[in-house]
């Protein structure tokens, strides 16, 4: 098996090869075997290029000039409308490069999210998991970290066909506490997904810092609350590689408590990642925040050092 080429090597072969192919159709060319190609006539090379004919009849020149410049723009129009993918291709493509990148390895992040205000923020930690070919779970506790009070039943999964009846009402499921975000897939596919969880959603959007009060949130009844007591955030607990996925497919899940929480993911081998959220404390979430900016800006590869949580599930 040949070694592979660095990107100046590539670089410099595809020049090679552009150079080869250009001089066996010069040698064509010469030996008569291929017709000159016509001279490529713009409006600002024209005397230069036709000389004389050019002063004896301008205005039909120039109509024919045009004429040609129409033509190259429609042939390139052509050329990149027949190099298009169809909706299946693309979709086999992107599938493709989802499965590549799922193939260097199964790369975990656990994220804690105090509090989710409405159903718009929910659609997007959804569908953008589907969109990037993630797998794993949202966990919304009812009853907030401990509670026993019964939530409302969980509202339908949001996918992307219900996009377009997503609103800022508030969510039912979203609730004071530790609401744990868990999401497996490749390395290149966390890279935006962190961003969502970490930098565009305003997961504190409508905060006001008076709103922090120490004489807690403002109940609506069954352990829910409208306002949390604290300004809401999102952390990142926990990332590193494990043997296998733990999900199938990415998921919506509301449970009653924290209790239920864990069992949900303990049936399914992975009640570490609970441990590990309830355990987070505000004082290493910028660490790992800045952490993992820094790596951005360095190019440094997502999967580095494993943080957080030791023995990651595999």
């Amino acid at each position: 098996q040949p070694l592979p080429l660095t990107a100046k090597e590539r670089k410099k072969l595809r020049t090679q090869r552009r150079h080869a192919a250009e001089r066996e159709r010069q040698d064509a060319i010469r030996a008569g075997l291929v017709p000159p190609p016509e001279p490529k006539v713009k409006l600002s090379n024209l005397m230069r290029a036709l000389g004389e004919s050019a002063v004896a009849n301008p205005s039909a020149i120039e109509a024919r000039v045009r004429a040609q410049m129409a033509a190259r723009e429609a042939a390139h129009a052509r050329r990149n409308e027949d190099a298009k993918l169809s909706k299946d291709q693309r979709t086999a493509k992107r599938v493709a490069k989802a499965e590549r990148d799922l193939a260097e390895g199964v790369h975990v992040c656990v994220y804690k999210v105090t509090h989710v205000a409405d159903r718009q923020k929910l659609h997007k930690v959804d569908i953008n998991a589907q969109q990037l070919n993630l797998t794993g779970v949202c966990l919304l506790v009812g009853g907030g970290p401990g509670g026993d009070a019964p939530a409302p039943a969980a509202p339908p999964p949001v996918s992307g066909a219900a996009a377009a009846a997503v609103s800022s009402a508030p969510a039912p499921a979203g609730v004071s506490g530790c609401n744990v975000v868990v999401v497996e897939g490749g390395a290149r596919a966390h890279k935006p997904y962190a961003a969502l969880m970490l930098r565009r959603i305003r997961w504190d959007d409508g905060w006001d810092d008076e709103d922090e009060r120490g004489d807690g949130a403002e109940a609506l009844g069954a352990g829910l609350t409208t306002r949390p007591a604290v300004r809401p955030s999102c952390t990142l607990v926990w990332r590193g590689l494990v043997a296998k996925p733990f999900f199938k497919s990415f998921r919506v899940e509301q449970v009653r408590s924290a209790d239920a929480a864990r069992k949900w993911l303990a049936d399914r081998g992975a009640a570490h990642y609970w441990d590990a959220a309830a355990a987070h404390n505000a004082t290493q979430a910028g660490g790992l925040a800045d952490a993992l900016e820094t790596e951005e800006l360095l190019g440094a590869d997502f999967a580095g050092a494993t943080v957080g949580l030791s023995g990651g599930g595999a």
